[in-house]
């Protein structure tokens, strides 16, 4: 089977790339031009077509699906490039397999928290107290807990230019002037401490009947807005542990109510010793390539089902890995971790960075070009 990865350059689509060759698939990238376009380096892309504007999307999609031809499967790796494939379903299911859901009631809906957290509160999921503010007028706030968090309500329509952690009342209504009001609605929730996060990994065929996710991502450490990705980790099997297990079922109901078809991973907070419900990502995850480096190649097995060679996760052995990316080293800086234990665990046996690949070097070189690039832009941008 052929295979196209579409998306932004960056480690999702990267990761994509690397699980889909690796199992031996043809693999083509639709990608957005940037400066130094980092992703197009793998050895395993067998051909790429760039893209500047969503305009240019659709005919793009059926260009490249009409010059590879034979079996073909489009996987997204953003937000907005999923919700664009799940609108045009009708269209793109007639060159390709496509990710997405075909109940027409459900339509896109399942990409607003706000439709995915009340399917969450049926499926009996705990959920972290919000409110959602429609436009900027503040008037009407309820009694907020602080520290706060402002995030946006639909995943495709801002994310750190919504995303902040307030401490005050001030500080919050100053951010909220501030948000473009195209990104409204937003969601306002309290900031909870967290011990961990977990996201559980998986894939889903047959309109969500059959729903796979044998893997979590156990995140240790963060970095970023909010410390909002995970920088160091490791991976669980979901079966092993009965707690896990209870919720990758509740996530298969949800799931199964949107009828979804393709590669997700679900995020939850720990804290107090409870699971809290955070979102559904319906897209390749960032660190998605966990699942494949602990023995589970998620875009693999969602492929075998679309040719209905369904796999069972018995067919398939786990073994834990520990993960980290290049940002991980910011807790020595900050001297939240000493030098000798980022060194150990730098020097683990199943340590992956994010854009490390042993047999795949050239994305992490050109990677690296691609950040001194920005960095020199920023510098002259701020000099004008």
């Amino acid at each position: 089977m052929n295979t196209i990865v579409f998306g932004q350059n960056s480690v999702n689509t990267t990761g994509l790339i690397r699980s889909l060759g690796q199992a031996g698939y043809q693999v083509f990238a639709i990608l957005q031009k940037t400066t130094v376009n980092y992703t197009a380096k793998s050895k395993y892309i067998k051909g790429v077509w760039y893209v500047n504007n969503s305009e240019e999307w659709l005919s793009t999609i059926i260009t490249a699906c009409n010059t590879i031809r034979g079996k073909i499967a489009l996987f997204s790796t953003g937000d907005e490039e999923a919700k664009f494939v799940n609108q045009n379903h009708n269209v793109l299911q007639k060159y390709c397999f496509v990710e997405g859901t075909k109940n027409e009631k459900v339509g896109n809906s399942y990409f607003s928290k706000d439709f995915i957290y009340e399917l969450a509160d049926k499926a009996g999921l705990e959920l972290i107290d919000s409110y959602i503010l429609r436009d900027k007028s503040i008037v009407a706030l309820p009694k907020i807990e602080f520290p706060t968090l402002v995030k946006a309500l639909d995943s495709t329509c801002g994310g750190k230019e919504v995303m902040n952690v307030c401490n005050d009342f001030e500080s919050l209504k100053q951010h909220i002037k501030g948000i473009n009001g195209r990104f409204f609605p937003i969601q306002i929730q309290p900031f909870i401490t967290k011990e961990k996060e977990i996201m559980l990994q998986g894939c889903s065929m047959m309109d969500g009947k059959n729903v796979i996710a044998p893997v979590c991502f156990v995140k240790t450490r963060f970095s970023g807005c909010g410390n909002g990705y995970a920088s160091y980790g490791y991976s669980v099997s979901t079966d092993e542990d009965p707690e896990l297990h209870k919720l990758k079922v509740k996530i298969a109901t949800i799931i199964k109510t949107v009828g979804y078809n393709g590669l997700f991973s679900a995020e939850f907070l720990y804290a107090n010793n409870h699971y809290y419900f955070l979102e559904i990502n319906f897209r390749n995850d960032g660190t998605a390539v966990v699942s494949t480096k602990s023995g589970y190649n998620l875009p693999d097995i969602q492929c075998k089902g679309l040719l209905n060679m369904f796999s069972s996760p018995s067919e398939y052995s786990f073994h834990k890995i520990h993960y980290m990316c290049e940002d991980d080293f910011k807790h020595v800086i900050r001297r939240e971790l000493s030098l000798y234990q980022w060194i150990k665990d730098v020097c683990r046996k199943d340590c992956f960075w994010y854009m490390i690949e042993k047999k795949d070097w050239k994305p992490f070189i050109y990677y690296i070009l691609y950040r001194i690039n920005r960095k020199i832009a920023n510098i002259t941008k701020n000099v004008h």
